[in-house]
């Protein structure tokens, strides 16, 4: 089964495709790219359409990849962090991507899959032991137990985080561990929470669970 363009950016690749600000009547050619660290970095090929100049301005981006028919994508709360000499725009950073719609930050929708980076930030306990059993740290061993599944209470919807895990090794002259989350929001009534507020009630709750 081949891969979609959310797996693809995961593992590195940079994605190539057609790219508008929200509501614009053109499409200039880009490139994507995804970092762990620092989110959605959007190189523009063409720069004669006119987007926006102003670095503190956020807009929402449209996208239509290449090789992915049916894939629609959206990087929200965009941002222009690089102009040429001619006050052309030439590189966009966003730190969230929605898949699968062209959609917008007040848009309401009946069920949402989120994948926030970073577990510890979202939900203090991650379930992950660390020791070294030489005593030395170029040997680590780690293990995982499931964290308790926690119910979140949010206005009008129902989410139940479940943690999981999965991982590989190879060689090398170090090594990390990388932390994810995945949860779905289904609210009680639908269309019942914009996604910008829910992020926001959810965010809020977990930071009271690590009290």
């Amino acid at each position: 089964m081949p891969a979609g363009p959310q797996q693809d950016l995961e593992a590195g690749a940079t994605l190539s495709g057609v790219f508008w600000p929200a509501g614009a009547d053109f499409g200039t050619p880009g490139v994507l790219s995804w970092s762990d660290e620092t989110g959605a970095r959007l190189q523009l090929t063409v720069l004669d359409d006119p987007w926006p100049t102003d670095f503190n301005h956020l807009f929402t981006v449209h996208a239509e990849l290449h090789g992915y028919i049916g894939s629609p994508l959206t990087l929200m709360q965009s941002r222009v962090t690089r102009k040429n000499i001619f006050n052309r725009p030439s590189l966009i950073k966003a730190q969230t991507l929605a898949f699968g719609a062209h959609t917008h930050p007040d848009e309401r929708w009946p069920v949402a899959n989120f994948m926030p980076y970073g577990l510890h930030e979202w939900y203090p306990e991650t379930g992950l032991s660390i020791d070294h059993p030489d005593g030395k740290a170029r040997l680590p061993r780690v293990t995982w137990k499931p964290p308790n599944r926690i119910k979140i209470p949010v206005p009008g919807a129902r989410i139940a985080l479940q943690p999981s895990a999965d991982w590989g090794w190879g060689f090398g002259p170090g090594w990390r561990i990388d932390t994810s989350l995945r949860f779905t929001v289904r609210p009680d009534e639908a269309d019942a929470l914009p996604r910008a507020d829910l992020e926001s009630e959810i965010k809020s709750t977990l930071a009271d669970e690590k009290k």
